[in-house]
């Protein structure tokens, strides 16, 4: 079985074990995986789908300019999307970017906000205080605790996001117009 060496620009236990647990069979290779702390260059809550993609593609490219001897970076940024009378849905994007400057991007699916927690990002609060009183007002609550729990762990909208990635990584040869993106 080959080796593969891939940087995480963070250093987030959690999203390392996330990266680990879609790349390791996807791969089908022994893999290493380290974090590194990076800049993601755009707002801490980006509050739409270019900005979030745009940091996922910053700490990517920063994650394999800080460091040496790593197949790729990747890069993972969570944020939110306004969609017109539908309020914030959570969007998770993961960016991959190897030493011939080639980027690929994938999408995690996007889950739809609580009209009260919508609102709240729209008057100018922060998604994870908010999310974070809507989960203690609504403990008995174990459907709207399910929501909930995925808006705050965002797993299944990262692992979405960096299976997309890797997919169009591994066949790059059908997206190789897109691969100088910024």
């Amino acid at each position: 079985m080959t080796h593969m060496k891939v940087v995480l620009g963070s250093t987030s236990d959690s999203k390392i074990q996330i990266l680990k647990d879609i790349l390791q069979p996807m791969s089908r290779q022994n893999l290493e995986i380290s974090g590194v702390e990076v800049a993601s260059g755009v707002a801490d809550q980006p509050l739409d789908e270019t900005t979030t993609i745009q940091g996922a593609i910053n700490r990517a490219k920063n994650a394999l300019s800080k460091t040496q001897g790593y197949d790729f970076a990747v890069g993972l940024e969570g944020g939110l999307h306004d969609v017109v009378n539908m309020g914030y849905f959570l969007i998770c994007a993961a960016a991959i970017y190897d030493k011939t400057n080639h980027l690929s991007l994938g999408i995690g699916g996007k889950l739809q906000l609580p009209v009260e927690v919508s609102s709240r990002i729209k008057a100018g609060e922060q998604f994870g205080v908010v999310i974070r009183e809507y989960e203690q007002k609504h403990q008995t609550d174990p459907q709207a605790l399910l929501l909930i729990q995925a808006l705050i762990s965002r797993e299944k909208a990262f692992k979405q996001a960096i299976q997309n990635a890797y997919l169009a990584y591994k066949n790059k040869h059908h997206f190789s117009q897109f691969s100088s993106a910024s």
